[in-house]
């Protein structure tokens, strides 16, 4: 596979949209920032597939698009280390103009936006060498007039010395020459064979959207583009000719319905069988082979959304995809934006949606970028005027979007069991310790071990949201007139509900009640105040210097120190020593601030089953031992 590329930004054709707003700011033409999935949402007729196409058409071998690859991703973050550290060991308004000017020539030369300018005005993205090139020397004469002061020497020398490294061997992992593989595909697909012709749906779709398909190449031929429809028509042929070809086509066949069987069926064998006479047949497991008319339509749906990669595993692939929700179950739609994030070959995906399930499922991952779109008519008298497509940048603080389509969790209505906690991070620190269990337990062979446990189809979450938990049936309240069936709407539950402050008389008078009426099955109480206590001292220290920095100076604690008390201020008064560069505490909380960016950074640092604490590892084999007990085989 080729190293991934990822395409930053791509400039809106003008015909299309107005722009791109981001944070309250004026239009941009530029779309960005992107993602590997990126999500364009808006109601029925607000031009998001109109939008989908635009992109798809205007991307293309003049640099349309600006591109980048993981090392200059980190020659960024390292670059903005130097002046980082001018401000922070040497005081005085000198060294911060210093920084300033170090800061927008790095957005200038080698951030996105700086690229984005370059293009616009014909200069090749190529050139990014050069920039690389200037920021480093503009660096080395600034921080050259500061080696008399010590210890901003040695910090401003080693963040030199990280960017010169990462440097050196940027121009040999820029390749020469670069494939692109577009592939869009439309609303109208489906495997079931039309006609033994022509692909039909194919023709619809590039004809009436004007779609140019085919080869082409950049003046220098660098870039080289393979932009094609993909509705599922061609499938059968291709299995056929490749199973009938070389080895290495054949042995395409045999790792594509094993990637299948993985991602998608719990390790169950797939076999894609292209029939002389009749249609494509599937055979799943031990079922019976049949044709795939028999066969659900979300298993169709999966099959196109993934083969045109795995096809071109050899190109960059920009796949853009109309509705990718189609027939999909909640929980294999989750399930193939897993798949296409955790795909290790260079893809990016470009989706319209108006499903709220589609866009739940998104805001728990990141490498995700979401955009909203709405239609706008200029000013000015006229029967008929060409309504431009304006885009919204959504930050992932942007929840109003879940409001404005009208988000409710439907998912937990198709789940056989869910598990309740009371917030976004103890959701995400349980799914990643479920996923550490299942690989821990896969590793040991354990018999009883089901091969996946797949989110929204075996199980589900639910975010009560603390004192809500007042509204449910389970904990009747005489404030509350009408409270909500659970049951009905969530089947069986295991809740899980922070210490807290466990001196707190009305919290422990709850917490008595709801082990009254759930059983020691369904609730666990955490033996700390929250989830974040859990986490164990090395993996709080990872994120301390994160977010501090590598020159921060940890004290040592375990994790009896800050079992029962709010993580937030234990780091900043005990592990920092009140020394800290970064706000630790949400408000008057003692908790941690920025809890998901926290989540996420912690989530990363913890790769294995061992990197749990105890009482982590406790809750974690309850819930999965919950959800077992109610997906029988």
């Amino acid at each position: 596979m080729p190293p991934a590329i990822t395409v930053e930004a791509i400039r809106i054709p003008d015909k299309i949209g107005t722009g791109v707003h981001r944070n309250g700011g004026g239009p941009d033409k530029w779309l960005r920032p992107l993602s590997k999935a990126n999500v364009l949402i808006g109601p029925n007729n607000s031009g998001k597939s109109r939008l989908l196409r635009g992109l798809f058409s205007g991307l293309g071998p003049d640099f349309t698009f600006a591109p980048s690859l993981p090392l200059l991703r980190e020659l960024r973050k390292a670059a903005q280390e130097v002046p980082r550290a001018l401000r922070a060991r040497i005081e005085g308004d000198g060294p911060a103009e210093h920084a300033k000017r170090i800061e927008d020539l790095i957005e200038v030369r080698i951030g996105v936006s700086g690229w984005c300018s370059h293009l616009e005005s014909g200069q090749p993205v190529p050139r990014m060498w050069d920039g690389l090139m200037e920021v480093h020397h503009e660096m080395h004469s600034i921080t050259s007039r500061f080696n008399h002061i010590r210890p901003a020497n040695e910090a401003l020398a080693k963040a030199m010395n990280h960017f010169y490294d990462l440097m050196n061997p940027f121009p040999a992992q820029f390749p020469q020459k670069t494939e692109f593989a577009k592939v869009y595909v439309p609303s109208l697909r489906g495997l079931r064979q039309l006609t033994g012709g022509p692909d039909h749906y194919q023709e619809i779709t590039a004809n009436e959207y004007k779609l140019s398909l085919g080869k082409q190449k950049s003046q220098d031929s660098k870039l080289l583009w393979t932009s094609e429809v993909v509705t599922g028509q061609g499938l059968y042929s291709e299995l056929k000719r490749r199973l009938l070809g070389s080895l290495v086509e054949r042995q395409w066949v045999r790792e594509y319905e094993q990637y299948l069987a993985r991602i998608f069926f719990r390790g169950e064998a797939v076999a894609l069988i292209p029939r002389l006479e009749g249609p494509l047949h599937i055979k799943i497991g031990t079922e019976t082979e049949r044709p795939i008319h028999d066969l659900g339509d979300g298993l169709q749906q999966l099959i196109i959304l993934t083969y045109p990669f795995m096809l071109n595993r050899d190109k960059h692939v920009l796949l853009f995809v109309e509705e990718p929700e189609l027939y999909l179950h909640p929980g294999f739609q989750r399930a193939l934006i897993d798949a296409w994030l955790d795909y290790q070959g260079s893809l990016q995906v470009f989706v319209a949606t108006h499903s709220s399930e589609f866009l739940d499922i998104t805001l728990d991952r990141n490498q995700i970028s979401v955009f909203r779109c709405r239609k706008e008519l200029p000013n000015g008298e006229g029967a008929e005027k060409d309504a431009k497509i304006v885009v919204t940048s959504v930050s992932d603080d942007g929840l109003h979007v879940l409001r404005e389509l009208g988000i409710r969790n439907s998912s937990v209505m198709l789940s056989n069991c869910t598990i309740w906690v009371e917030g976004i991070t103890d959701r995400m620190y349980l799914r990643r310790w479920l996923v550490l269990y299942q690989a821990y337990l896969e590793k040991k062979k354990e018999p009883r071990v089901r091969a996946a446990l797949l989110e929204d189809v075996h199980y589900s979450f639910v975010e009560y949201s603390g004192n809500n938990i007042t509204h449910w049936s389970f904990l009747e309240d005489d404030r509350t007139a009408t409270p909500i069936n659970e049951k009905r709407l969530c089947g069986e539950l295991l809740l899980v509900m922070d210490l807290d402050d466990e001196r707190n008389e009305a919290k422990k008078e709850r917490r008595k009640k709801l082990l009254t009426v759930l059983g020691a099955d369904r609730f666990h109480v955490l033996p700390v105040k929250e989830i974040e206590n859990l986490l164990t001292p090395e993996v709080i220290e990872v994120v301390v210097r994160d977010r501090e920095g590598d020159g921060v100076v940890v004290k040592p604690f375990g994790q009896a120190d800050y079992a029962k008390t709010g993580l937030g201020k234990f780091i900043e008064d005990t592990i920092l020593d009140g020394k800290g560069k970064r706000v630790w505490t949400s408000g008057t909380s003692e908790t941690v601030s920025r809890k998901s960016e926290f989540a996420q950074v912690a989530i990363e640092a913890m790769t294995d089953w061992d990197a749990l604490s105890s009482d982590a590892k406790a809750l974690t084999t309850k819930v999965y031992s919950f959800i077992q007990s109610h997906n029988p085989y």
